[in-house]
């Protein structure tokens, strides 16, 4: 039993990655502009982030009910820090665990000043795997046995600039060894 979240068609000019994943994959697109500038009357010490959030899963969540240990997304970035939000079900209101998406790639740095940019061509699909032992909140850390409410990336790296977050895909998988496991039987 896999649990995903498709997102929608965008255009794109990339070739096929080495991964094998076709060009013209399903996903979520998602860009614009970061501008960390603070006002010279501002009373805050830090601006400028970006955020997504999916809208709440009904009935208090989805019950992984312990069966599985790690995020898989399937995702193109541009380098940049992403922060990975899950919402869980909890007594507290809105108790968000966060995890992160750091990678490199050959693509040159977005945190020039403003100007247009294409990495399309750059990118590559990449799947990555972040076990949710590794999801934090203040010295917490978040359990196997949760029920996700919502899911939610933000940029918020410090640096002014444009940003691209492409997602294809996003479950919830046991990941062993290097490997993601098929589900047994219960």
């Amino acid at each position: 039993r896999d649990n995903e979240l498709d997102g929608d068609n965008s255009e794109d000019d990339s070739e096929i990655p080495p991964n094998n994943l076709p060009a013209d994959l399903r996903h979520l697109h998602w860009e614009g502009l970061v501008d960390t500038t603070v006002g010279l009357e501002s009373k805050v010490d830090k601006a400028g982030f970006a955020a997504l959030r999916s809208p709440e899963f009904p009935f208090e969540g989805l019950d992984l009910q312990g069966g599985y240990d790690a995020l898989e997304i399937t995702c193109r970035t541009d380098a940049r820090v992403y922060t990975v939000n899950l919402v869980v079900n909890s007594f507290l209101p809105n108790d968000m665990y966060q995890g992160h998406i750091i990678m490199g790639n050959d693509a040159e740095a977005t945190t020039h000043s403003g100007n247009a940019f294409d990495l399309s061509k750059q990118r590559c699909w990449q799947t990555l795997y972040l076990p949710f032992s590794e999801f934090g909140s203040g010295q917490r850390r978040l359990e196997t046995k949760i029920q996700i409410k919502a899911v939610g990336f933000t940029l918020m790296d410090g640096n002014s600039g444009p940003f691209q977050f492409d997602l294809a895909r996003i479950r919830a998988v046991n990941f062993f060894k290097g490997h993601v496991m098929r589900d047994q039987k219960r």
